[in-house]
């Protein structure tokens, strides 16, 4: 099941209580934006409802649970292809695949 909508400043109760009760029936929820996850975070402090959040366009990946994400991973794969030669690219919150050259 996939429900889409937009954050438009404020998310209803109606809605907020549609996923408590989605997870409550022991579905995964995830949450993907193209937001930047510190304005996510701010904009929308009920992401501790989710288990994963893709953020940051497909940059990053956050589990609210544990307050992790995988920045290392991305951060690893691209010096790795910063090494065989490929074009220079710099590690931040976000990345942008083309940079990484062929794969």
């Amino acid at each position: 099941m996939t429900v889409r909508w937009r954050i438009t400043g404020f998310v209803t109760k109606k809605t907020l209580g549609a996923l408590e009760r989605f997870k409550k029936s022991g579905r995964k929820l995830i949450l993907v934006t193209g937001r930047e996850l510190s304005d996510l975070l701010r904009v929308f402090p009920e992401v501790s409802l989710f288990d994963k959040v893709v953020a940051e366009n497909g940059a990053l990946i956050y589990t609210p649970a544990s307050e992790e994400d995988d920045r290392a991973v991305a951060g690893s794969r691209i010096r790795r292809q910063t090494e065989k030669g490929g074009r220079q690219a710099t590690v931040g919150r976000q990345f942008d695949r083309r940079h990484l050259g062929p794969h």
